[in-house]
């Protein structure tokens, strides 16, 4: 199973295509022991740190989120889309 969700994946695939170096905002959400300096090693610029929930906010390039997902440890890497209340 892969850890990048449906939509990013979508997202990575464009950024490809139009220009690779796009930063792309995701949330990683990741083991409690797994140190996040892997996470920004592999490319991950972080805005946002959530401790409580072990995950981090911030901006990634396509080929970052490829590497960020091979990282042992990382649970899950999202699009971070607006989301709107109604």
């Amino acid at each position: 199973m892969s850890k990048i969700t449906e939509e990013l994946s979508k997202k990575i695939e464009e950024a490809e295509r139009i220009d690779p170096n796009q930063k792309i905002p995701v949330i990683v959400t990741f083991d409690p022991d797994l140190d996040i300096s892997a996470i920004e090693r592999a490319g991950l610029h972080i805005r946002n740190k959530f401790p409580e929930i072990n995950a981090v906010s911030g901006t990634v390039t396509a080929s970052a989120a490829k590497r960020i997902s091979e990282i042992k440890g990382v649970k899950i890497i999202e699009y971070d889309s607006r989301v709107y209340a109604l």
